[in-house]
């Protein structure tokens, strides 16, 4: 359980571009600040980057660095944006993707509960030409572990490819050659031109009609996990509702065992009122672990249409939340590289 702690009413709304079941929409400036949990959307001031093209406009001298979104796996197979700086060189995109390389020391990631999906040793060639990124993935003799690895470094190359305004689509290549079916078993398709997606139950088509995004958390507590489940009900309350279980996936819910939804509703204003049972607002031993189930709570409301603003009670009462917790809760950023 956690301890109360503070005395704050919430009354907090996240306003980010709504990008629909796909959330393919792309482009690029130096640095981002909005994340979209599906494809990062950024803005437009640069130009456009590529390999093999014109090289976007550098950073300011104070400013030489990207920041990107890029797609970590967590132990479940899931893909987790991170956002993170990378350090302005040419051929941005290439060096981009060599951060989805696993290195084994990286204390941030494992911090984070979550890994690079390319194997060490992968080595990355990168070109860009009317629109089409083709990427030659060079494994180590070892190759991938699993097909869950396989399938989370084709979904971090494609989903992190497609911040870039310049590629319109992904092809791949594995050591040179054209595959359509990975060492474990993954089928790898022709070209991806949208963002690929974590889906539950694991399987269900990205095209598929009633997909709700739903947000859980990993065995670290410490990141959200955007999750599309394909549900009858498209309202907050049964996306709020379906995220106290997190089935079989191995992820995790937001809320404190035991925390329930007692009742959302949403008024013509686009308030979503939010009412938890108690113990939610107790302090957990997880750091940040209040401000991240907060965060979940007003992106799976806010993908609905008709909610501008969500308030969050406790039992009908105002959420008690200390200084640091209310800071975290208006970012766009999913989650943050530090």
């Amino acid at each position: 359980m956690w301890k109360r702690i503070g005395s704050f009413a919430l009354a907090a709304a996240l306003v980010f571009a709504a990008a629909g079941c796909a959330k393919q929409q792309s482009s690029e400036q130096v640095v981002v600040k909005d994340q979209i949990p599906v494809a990062a959307q950024t803005g437009t001031d640069a130009k456009p980057d590529t390999d093999g093209e014109a090289e976007p406009k550098a950073p300011a001298k104070a400013e030489k660095v990207r920041q990107a979104t890029l797609y970590y796996m967590d132990t479940t197979g899931c893909t987790v944006p991170v956002s993170r700086d990378i350090p302005w060189t040419e051929g941005i995109a290439k060096a981009t993707l060599g951060y989805l390389v696993d290195t084994q020391s990286d204390a941030v990631l494992q911090g984070l509960g979550l890994k690079a999906p390319l194997p060490k040793g992968t080595e990355l060639e990168l070109d860009i030409a009317d629109g089409k990124a083709t990427v030659d993935v060079k494994l180590p003799e070892k190759g991938f572990e699993s097909k869950e690895q396989e399938s989370a470094a084709i979904a971090a190359m494609v989903n992190t490819l497609l911040e870039f305004p310049t590629v319109k689509s992904v092809t791949f290549l594995f050591n040179g050659k054209k595959l359509t079916k990975l060492q474990n078993g993954t089928a790898v398709e022709e070209s991806y031109a949208k963002a690929l997606v974590n889906a539950q139950p694991k399987g269900v088509p990205t095209t598929a009609e009633g997909k709700v995004e739903l947000y859980y958390t990993n065995a670290n507590g410490q990141v959200l996990v955007p999750v599309y489940q394909v549900m009858d009900e498209q309202m907050p309350a049964a996306a709020l509702k379906a995220m106290l279980n997190a089935g079989d996936s191995g992820l995790t819910s937001l809320l404190p065992e035991g925390c329930q939804v007692l009742s959302v509703t949403v008024g013509d204003d686009g308030t979503a009122k939010v009412d938890l049972s108690k113990g939610f607002d107790d302090k957990s031993d997880i750091p940040g672990a209040q401000t991240t189930a907060l965060r979940g709570i007003l992106l799976a409301c806010k993908q609905f249409k008709q909610v501008q603003s969500v308030d969050v009670t406790v039992a009908g009462q105002p959420l008690q939340a200390d200084v640091e917790t209310m800071a975290g809760i208006d970012t766009k950023v999913l989650n943050n590289y530090d």
